[in-house]
Parts: structure tokens; sequence; C-alpha cells
């Protein structure tokens, strides 16, 4: 079959069958394509509208968000404590919360660092600027910052505190012990040992059958722990323990996990993986580590599910987290990250520390003329210690924020579960449906009304359509926009253009450009079954052509009848806007006032017929 044979069976097709054609191929684009950057851009739009249109009224009052912003950063000093402008600081600055938590008789519900504490801070705490570190051991031994945030998180045992690690990349592709080990060959004269066991605990054994797919880890940092440091690192831990400077903020702490969110190829995150795998153990993400710990479960009371993770609750229930094919959750942004009236409640980390140091030593602070700072209840709170200074490079973009801290998305996860305010992209296969739908009803259409009221119906069907996409994500579920509605609208161009076609090669040859556009913008003028309408019909004859034609060679008949009918043809079809009908060897029948009416088709016929003789 030629392209032109092949051309010819799709415009005899109809328009349902073209509009099924071009849906069946935009179908198979979505089913097997990969991400859309403009699909992506029109989810970014129903988040703002949503949130605009329709805010979330569950304020997340359990959360609440230690801030080191920038004008932290730039503080020189707060209360009685000073900070250096540089980042990280010293880790006395964290001891100080727990610390006057402690004083306070305040006992939140958590605390989460989304700070990376991997390396070790041997300054001594008395030291206010925590930069002088200790080369060895003295007779008056000065206990380290890391001793002091160990001790001040022990202190509270009550209370979990979570601690951020860094396991990266989020690889597609699982890594094996030799190529653990070549990281840390690329960074230095490490010997590469697995996690300390502590670490471990917080994950499960990793099992491909029920795990996979997910995303793997080829380095991670955790906590600080010196003893782990020095098998790594080839020194004696006997000596560093003799130095007093040995430390473990991994055993202080009730969790430790990833934080980190690979954005999507146009820079936003969309998805949180809530699992990643490191040498045989699979980690819950740092989040998903405190909702556990809050809902009293722990990572083997996880079950593994089709698109699907379940967790038990206190009470008996359990929440059913929707994932994609890798364990990600849909990040839900229900609150823009300045909207501090609607959103989550912020503190910047000196207001804190001044707050307590009130409630702790109001005296004192009355003395100094403080100003009087008064906390928010923070019993039962879930504390996130973090930073949104452009400095700390913690920024992320957002479909709803351009500036998104990454603290921020800790707290979108744990709310999301706690309220089970979940987003879930509905299965591929059904986008591809949805693909085929507006193709065949763009069709279905093409059929019964003419080129213009089939363009304002496909922009009808595209209109409900948006309507249809913004409250079934309202509600929850994102539907594929881009290809549904760009399919709709290259299914229309089809069929128009097929349709077109399609008359032109019907009668092209036999009615004027004008008479065609009229077939195209009145198909029941097609219709088989006819119609009785007023027509004027012209034939012609020429005298003695059969005599002459018996005296000349096939091909000169040929001839001779082509340079008559050229001339013919332009005056009854191009002139007069006739219709021809029929040719009988030298004979032509024509007729006006048909498919398109005329009401001069008298006029037309008879002046056709006088130029014809001239």
């Amino acid at each position: 079959m030629t392209l032109k044979d092949l051309g010819a069976r799709l415009l005899e097709g109809g328009p349902i069958f073209v509009g099924s054609l071009v849906g069946i191929l935009f179908g198979l684009w979505v089913y097997f394509g990969d991400y859309s950057s403009i699909e992506a851009t029109t989810v970014n739009i129903r988040f703002k509208l949503r949130n605009e249109l329709q805010p979330w009224h569950k304020k997340p009052e359990n959360i609440v968000f230690i801030d080191i912003n920038d004008a932290a950063l730039l503080a020189n000093t707060g209360g009685d404590y000073e900070t250096p402008r540089r980042w990280p600081w010293p880790r006395s600055n964290w001891s100080s919360i727990h610390q006057f938590l402690k004083q306070a008789d305040i006992h939140p519900a958590a605390v989460v660092y989304d700070i990376v504490f991997d390396l070790a801070d041997d300054a001594p705490a008395e030291a206010a600027k925590g930069y002088t570190f200790v080369d060895q051991a003295t007779e008056t031994e000065q206990i380290t910052n890391d001793q002091a945030f160990q001790a001040a998180v022990e202190a509270m045992p009550e209370v979990p505190v979570f601690m951020a690690a860094l396991l990266t990349p989020q690889s597609k592709e699982r890594f094996t012990r030799p190529d653990y080990q070549s990281a840390y060959m690329e960074e230095g004269d490490l010997k590469w040992a697995p996690p300390p066991v502590k670490f471990r605990s917080f994950g499960i054994i990793f099992e491909s059958v029920i795990h996979d797919p997910v995303y793997y880890a080829k380095t991670v940092a955790h906590p600080w722990d010196t003893e782990w440091w020095c098998e790594v690192s080839g020194l004696e831990f006997i000596n560093y323990s003799f130095r007093g400077l040995d430390s473990s903020l991994l055993n202080a702490c009730t969790g430790s996990g990833m934080t980190t969110i690979d954005p999507e190829e146009d820079g936003i995150i969309r998805a949180a993986p809530l699992f990643i795998e490191f040498d045989g153990i699979l980690y819950p993400s740092l989040p998903f580590q405190v909702v556990l710990n809050l809902f009293g479960a722990t990572a083997r009371d996880i079950d593994f599910g089709d698109n699907v993770v379940t967790i038990p609750k206190l009470d008996g229930g359990k929440v059913n987290i929707p994932v994609d094919d890798r364990k990600r959750l849909r990040l839900n942004f229900r609150f823009d990250w300045k909207d501090e009236e609607n959103g989550y409640l912020r503190l910047n980390y000196w207001k804190l520390i001044n707050g307590l140091n009130w409630i702790v030593n109001p005296a004192m602070m009355e003395e100094q003329g403080k100003e009087k700072v008064v906390l928010p209840d923070l019993n039962d709170k879930i504390l996130i210690v973090g930073s949104s200074a452009a400095a700390t490079y913690d920024i992320k973009a957002t479909p709803i924020d351009n500036a998104f801290p990454g603290m921020g998305t800790i707290g979108t996860i744990i709310r999301s579960i706690q309220q089970e305010d979940f987003l879930v992209s509905v299965p591929v296969w059904l986008n591809a449906l949805l693909v085929f739908g507006a193709c065949f009803l763009v069709g279905v259409f093409g059929i019964y009304m003419p080129p213009i009221r089939h363009a304002f119906a496909t922009l009808a069907i595209g209109a409900t359509y948006s309507v249809v996409c913004y409250f079934v994500f309202v509600y929850g579920y994102i539907i594929d926009y881009f290809h549904v509605s760009f399919a709709g609208t290259v299914s229309y161009a089809t069929v128009t253009i097929s349709q077109y076609l399609k008359v032109s090669n019907l009668f092209g040859r036999y009615i004027t450009p004008e008479v065609r556009r009229y077939l195209m913008s009145n198909r029941d003028a097609l219709e088989l079954g006819g119609q009785e309408t007023e027509l004027s019909i012209l034939f012609s004859d020429l005298k003695g052509f059969t005599s002459m034609s018996e005296k000349l060679e096939a091909r000169e008949v040929i001839s001779a009848l082509n340079e008559y009918f050229g001339p013919m043809f332009k005056i009854i079809i191009d002139e007069e806007r006739g219709t021809l009908d029929k040719l009988i060897g030298d004979a032509i029948m024509a007729y006006f006032g048909h498919p398109q009416p005329n009401k001069d088709h008298p006029v037309q016929a008879v002046r056709a017929a006088l130029k014809m003789q001239r």
C-alpha cells in the first residue's frame, strides 16, 4: 500500500476514525513517555489556584519551625550568647535549646534538626565563638561542644530528638561495597566501614522482592560518632578518648534519616522519597521516622503495598500513604512559607532563646533591659530546627514558592501524613485513556458540526476539562491536562483537514473552491438520499464531432477534447460557479444552483451557454 492509498483510506474513515487514530497515537505517547515540563507547569498553576481559591483551614498548630534566618545569622548577640556570623554554628547553640527547655519544664513532642552534624565540633564549650580546637588533654579538661550537645539531649530522654543524615545520590541503580569504598577514596585516605549499629537500627533489612523499586545511596553522612570515625579514618579511638574528645550525637538521637529531595528537571521539588537503600538496609526518611515515632510505630511495622505504604496509628487505625513506583510521596504544599498568619508557626532562633530565658531567668532579663518575649505553648509541639537563610544553600523551588526552605518540606511531609492530606497522580493508563476519550469526542462532534461550530465545541470541551482538572486536584488527584488538551486540539485540526481533503478529492475537479467551502460548512448537503430543489441544467455538444472523430487517430481525438474541455470547464466552474455533472464523449452536462443555493442560477446557466459559443 502506497502512502497515497493509505491517505485515501484514512480519509474514508471519517471524523471518528481520524479522531480515534490521533487519540491512540497521543495515548501511546503518554503511556510510554517520560517527564513533561509543560504538564508540570500546569500542576504548579493548579496548586496556586487551589491555595488561593480554597485555602486549607486545618492549620498545623502542632508544628513549629525554629528558623535560623538571615537576621539570626547577622546577629552578633542574642540574650547572653554570642554567635559567629558564619555557618554552621558551634554545637553550643543547639545545646542551649535543650538546656532551656529542661529548665523551663517544656516537653515538645519531638525536636527535629534539619542540619547534618556529621563532623566533630571539638571546641571547648566555654569558648564563646567556638573555633579554638583542643589539640591535647590538659589538667583542666574542658567539655567540648559535641559533648555538651550530647549531654543536653540525653538530659531529656522523654523528648525524642531526630537529626538529619545525608544519603547521596538518590540513584535508581543499586551500589555495591566496592562502590562505597571508591566513594571514600575520592574523598581522601578513608577506609570504608558500614554505618554504626545505632544508625542501622533506624532502618530495616532491605528485601528486593518487597521493597523494590526504591532509590539507592552511595555515601552516607550521619550524626557524629567518634568511635566510628576513628575506625574509618585509621585513628585510635583510645587516644581520642584519652584526650576527652569522644562523643556520640548518634547515640543521643531517637532517629536519623535523609532530608534531601532531588528536584525534577525544571528545578522544582514535587515528590519526596520516603525510603532509601544503603548497604542492605532500607532507611526511612527523617520526616517519616518522626511520623512513625508520633504514631508509636517503628520501621518494622510498615506494610508495603502496590503504590501505597501503610503504617499503624496509636488508636488502632491505619494510615494508607499513596506513593509512586519508587516510594515517593507527592508533596502537598498548602502554605506559602511567607504566610505566617495562615501557615506554619515560625520562631527566629534568638526569639526562642530569649523567650526561654524570660521563663527561666526573668529577673536577669529585666535587669538587662531586654525586650519581653512571650513564647507560644511549645508543649507537645514538633520543633523543626533549620535555616531559611540564603547563605545556608537550603532553599528550594516548589510549585507554590521559588524560595521554600528545606525544613519546610519536612513539615509538609509530617503535616500531610498526620492530616491524611495527600496528592495522588492517577495511573498513567488512565491519563492515556483520557487522551483517547478527548480525541474520540472531538471526532464525534466532527460528524455533526461544521468547522466553526466544531471549533467552539472543541473549545468547550477544553474549558470543561480544565474545570474538571481543577476540582479533581482539589479532591487530591492529579490528572493529565497538557497532553489531553493538546491531543484534543490536534484531533480537531486533523479531523477538519481530513474533511476538507475528502471534499476536495471528491469534487475538486468539478466545483469551485467557494462551493467546496460551502460543502465543508454544510455537511447536510453531502448526505445520501438526495434533495428536492430548483436548478438550471446546461447541455452542450460539438456539432459534427462524431464524423470528424472518425477521420482522426485516437490520440488526436483525445488531444482535441482536452483542448476544448479546458476553456469550457473554466467558464462553467470558475466564471459562472456551476457544477460539472458528467461528460459523454464530447457532450457536457452541468447544473447551476446546487449544491450551493443561488437564486440567479438561470442567468448563470444562460450566460455560460453564451460564453461557450464564442
